[in-house]
């Protein structure tokens, strides 16, 4: 009986608190507007909203993870040189410091928010993170 009585109350437990179709944020891919907006809370409280927001916050960590550690892969695995990667990122570099960077740059340039959001991270990074020091 206690075998069966487990697995239904985590059913349970995440039923409850899991987000309704409602609830679930898209990820902030569209354009540099949308990561920017999207992502803005982000910056002040993460791990401190509800369901909703902690995702909202765990789509826009993820995709700045993403596209930073893909591109990053990539150049190792093409054997780019420093000289020609996209960044260079410091070591010690957090997610979070990213998504800030990231937005700065997309409110310094007004006039490139509307393009796509993937551009706009690699423009922020190559700008905060140049490879020629």
């Amino acid at each position: 009986m206690k075998l069966l009585l487990t697995p239904l109350l985590w059913f349970f437990l995440f039923t409850v608190n899991a987000p309704t179709a409602q609830e679930v944020p898209a990820a902030p891919d569209k354009s540099g507007t949308s990561f920017y907006d999207q992502c803005g809370a982000t910056e002040k409280n993460l791990g401190q909203g509800n369901a909703s927001e902690n995702l909202q916050n765990g789509f826009c960590l993820g995709y700045v993870a993403g596209i930073s550690q893909g591109v990053e892969s990539s150049e190792t695995i093409h054997h780019v040189k420093t000289s020609q990667k996209i960044f260079c990122l410091p070591e010690g570099v957090t997610t979070i410091q990213k998504v800030r960077i990231i937005r700065k740059y997309i409110g310094n340039h007004p006039e490139q928010a509307n393009n796509p959001a993937q551009g706009q991270v690699l423009m922020a990074l190559r700008e905060a993170f140049p490879c020629d020091k």
